[in-house]
């Protein structure tokens, strides 16, 4: 009963969709078989349906919810992300010309002798501050692969706000910043017995505490993405800490003038190096020692460590030496210290003092990222067909 019944609702259902098809003026196509051989499917074709009328204009709906492109909320947003970038361009402009300025105004007034200025000693506790915490976090030379948490300790481990480290260890940051920015200072003013900086007065803590708060503590980290995304602003910062740092080396070379034992010339160099890149070897070694670790296991690794840190300690102070070396014999041997050279001997000494800062700034990236600043062909290209 049951094979009969579905035996006859399959043959009378196609007759009447057939039937109410011609009704309706369409064309039957000729019938496909499906998974039952005894079932028939009618379809018909959109080249027998009647052709329909002019569609009406439908608003166009946008997948979530959203409005069309061309709604009147979507140009707001628009023209609000314009203002926006016109208003960080302009904050950027004013920033890169005002520190430009005060830079080149320190320049024309104390010039190239041993004194600093307030410009160049808050670019340098900056720059000193950035580095810190934008320095690259080492891989332990023990392991195989990096951890697992690299890209967190990566962002983290130098910053005193994140929530991935304890309270001791934002103090030990806080530390460690302090001890880089004078550390290197105190120990060669203490060689030379003068009094170290951080004891004349209260502008160098003022200053190096104000670069912590803007590196470490401003809201959004606008200050530091600031620093990293912007290379004229940078080139400005490193452009007055390369200034401050070659006033400092002048003042180890006036301190050593007239000597001439080489106890003298050794000790210049050597004090030269460490108040130029004590911070910067200081910040490396506790980087290694802390992060990277040592490899230790035969005497070949301890040899290939040692020619390592070498080199790096070469390529990071080769211009410092010769430049140190350059102004000692400018200021100490006798024939630029006679008086019958004249004015001859004034201009070969600046002459000198000039290519001893333009060796600095090629150690501290300026000349770089003034490259970077400068358009090549292919960018200028780019440009046009934007």
């Amino acid at each position: 009963l049951v094979r009969l019944f579905l035996r006859q609702f399959s043959e009378q259902v196609p007759k009447h969709f057939n039937s109410s098809v011609m009704a309706a003026g369409l064309r039957p196509s000729p019938a496909r078989g499906c998974a039952s051989q005894r079932s028939r499917v009618v379809s018909t074709s959109l080249a027998d349906s009647p052709r329909p009328g002019p569609l009406s204009p439908r608003p166009v709906r946008v997948a979530g919810g959203a409005k069309p492109e061309g709604s009147p909320r979507r140009r707001r947003r628009r023209l609000a992300s314009r203002w926006l970038i016109v208003l960080q361009d302009s904050v950027d402009v004013f920033l890169v010309a005002a520190g430009l300025l005060l830079v080149l105004r320190d320049l024309t007034l104390l010039g190239l002798g041993t004194a600093n200025g307030r410009t160049v000693s808050f670019f340098d506790s900056l720059l000193n501050c950035y580095e810190f915490r934008a320095q690259e976090v080492l891989t332990p030379v023990s392991a195989k692969t990096p951890p697992r948490d690299a890209k967190v300790r990566r962002g983290s481990i130098y910053h005193m706000t994140s929530t991935h480290v304890p309270w001791w260890w934002r103090l030990r940051t806080f530390v460690l910043s302090f001890v880089l920015k004078f550390g290197s200072s105190t120990f060669v003013s203490v060689c030379l017995w003068r009094r170290p900086v951080v004891l004349k007065g209260s502008r160098h803590f003022i200053s190096f505490i104000l670069s912590l708060l803007l590196i470490q503590f401003f809201p959004y980290d606008w200050a530091f993405k600031k620093i990293q995304s912007s290379h004229a602003l940078e080139l400005v910062i490193r452009a007055g800490t390369t200034l401050y740092k070659f006033r400092k080396t002048m003042f180890v070379v006036e301190v050593f003038r007239g000597r001439t034992a080489a106890s003298s010339i050794l000790s210049s160099v050597v004090l030269a190096v460490i108040t130029v890149d004590g911070n910067g070897l200081a910040r490396n070694v506790e980087n290694v020692l802390c992060n990277r670790g040592l490899a230790t296991s035969c005497k070949s690794d301890v040899y290939r460590e040692i020619l390592c840190a070498l080199s790096f300690f070469w390529h990071r102070n080769w211009s410092v030496i010769l430049t140190t070396l350059m102004l000692w014999v400018v200021q100490t041997t006798h024939p630029w210290m006679d008086p019958r050279l004249g004015r001859g001997a004034v201009e070969v000494q600046d002459l000198l003092k000039f290519l001893g800062l333009i060796l600095f700034l090629h150690r501290n990236k300026v000349l770089q990222l003034a490259g970077h600043l400068v358009p090549t062909p292919i960018q200028s290209e780019k440009a046009k067909v934007a």
